[in-house]
């Protein structure tokens, strides 16, 4: 879709879309985008893996936008269970939440309307404000503004918000693909 409206407005943007475990690039990116709750389904060390490989792929002062769940605002629906229609088949989701991991536990059931079912069981690690904070300033990055919603850029109203939408800058670092 960021391709189609970019090319709708006569706009150059290189788009890549892989692994994050593995990305690598020969050039440095002016900025990066990791958006859709895509971050922190990996274990601990992995997701500072990750953190560290955004910083790679950024030119000096690049700017990363980071949007993930926020902890303190999910936690207060938990457990939970829902259900809604997708693609025309009915999904049932059951979540709660593992306080000793900072996890949530997702089990999803979906049921298409010919009579097929799949399940997924998964978990995703949810961050405080301080922890994501601390995780991206440890890693060479300086946040910069703190968003609980795209209508309300800079404002994050703590466990109110049900997102944490991060922009933070690339600052130089030993950061490089031979670090621990």
């Amino acid at each position: 879709r960021a391709g189609d409206e970019a090319k709708d407005r006569d706009v150059h943007v290189d788009f890549s879309h892989g692994d994050m475990r593995e990305m690598s690039f020969d050039e440095p990116f002016a900025a990066l985008m990791c958006w859709g709750t895509t971050f922190g389904y990996f274990d601990e060390e992995t997701n500072e893996q990750v953190i560290r490989r955004f910083h790679q792929a950024l030119a000096p002062a690049g700017t990363l936008l980071l949007e993930v769940v926020n902890r303190d605002f999910m936690i207060g629906s938990q457990p939970n269970q829902v259900w809604f229609e997708v693609d025309g088949s009915v999904c049932m989701e059951e979540t709660d939440f593992d306080y000793e991991s900072s996890r949530l536990r997702v089990k999803r059931r979906v049921a298409s309307h010919n009579g097929q079912e799949r399940d997924r069981e998964y978990a995703i690690r949810l961050y405080a404000l301080h922890e994501i904070r601390e995780l991206l300033e440890r890693n060479g990055f300086r946040v910069e503004q703190v968003s609980g919603r795209e209508a309300t850029p800079g404002v994050f109203f703590g466990a109110h918000s049900p997102k944490m939408i991060i922009r933070a800058l690339r600052e130089p670092g030993p950061f490089t693909e031979d670090a621990d």
